[in-house]
C-alpha cells in the first residue's frame, strides 16, 4: 500500500534529500576520524538515501495535512515515555547544523546523527516505539508527533 503525503510535504522531502545528496561528502567527512568510522557513516548515509528514494518513488500525493510520514534529519520528534510521566522533543541533527543555536529556545534536545539514538529514530513513524539513551540511561518512548524543521520553510520561494 502506497503511503500518502501532501504535495507540500512531498516537495519538502524532495528538497531534503537533494540537500543530503549535495552535502553527503561533507557530512561523512565531519565524522571521519578513522577509516572504520568513515565507512560506518558512509553506509548509514547511503542507506538513508536509498530508503528515501524508494519512498519518494512510491508515494501517493493527496490533499491533506502537512505531516511528515517518518523521522528525517532535522525533523522535530515528540516523544512520550511508556510510563506517561515524561515527554520529550528532540531533533536528529547533521554535523555542523546551521540552526543549532536557534534550537536552544525551542526546548528541543539535539541528537547527533552519529549516535545510536539517532539510528533508532530515523525512519520511525508515529506510534512506533524507540529505545533512546537519554539522561545517562536507556528509556523507551512512543513517537507522538513528527514535525518539519521550523527553520526550513515548507515552501521555498523561487528566485526571480
Amino acid at each position: 500500500m502506497k503511503q500518502k503525503v501532501s504535495k507540500t510535504i512531498f516537495d519538502y522531502l524532495y528538497q531534503h534529500i537533494a540537500d543530503i545528496h549535495m552535502r553527503k561528502i561533507s557530512i561523512i567527512n565531519s565524522f571521519a576520524l578513522d577509516y572504520d568510522e568513515y565507512m560506518r557513516v558512509l553506509e548509514f548515509i547511503n542507506n538513508y538515501i536509498k530508503k528515501f528514494e524508494r519512498f519518494l518513488g512510491d508515494v501517493e500525493i493527496t490533499n491533506g495535512k502537512n505531516l511528515l510520514p517518518f523521522v528525517i534529519f532535522g525533523s522535530v520528534v515528540g516523544l512520550q515515555s511508556f510510563e506517561g510521566i515524561e515527554s520529550l522533543r528532540c531533533c536528529v541533527t547533521l554535523p555542523k547544523e546551521e540552526y543549532e543555536s536557534l534550537w536552544t529556545g525551542e526546548n528541543v534536545s539535539l541528537v547527533p546523527c552519529n549516535t545510536r539514538s539517532a539510528s533508532e529514530l530515523i525512519f520511525k513513524k508515529c506510534g512506533e516505539e524507540v529505545c533512546l539513551d537519554y539522561g545517562g540511561r536507556s528509556r523507551r518512548y512512543v513517537i507522538k508527533s513528527i514535525e518539519p524543521n521550523p527553520y526550513v520553510p515548507l515552501v521555498r520561494m523561487e528566485s526571480c
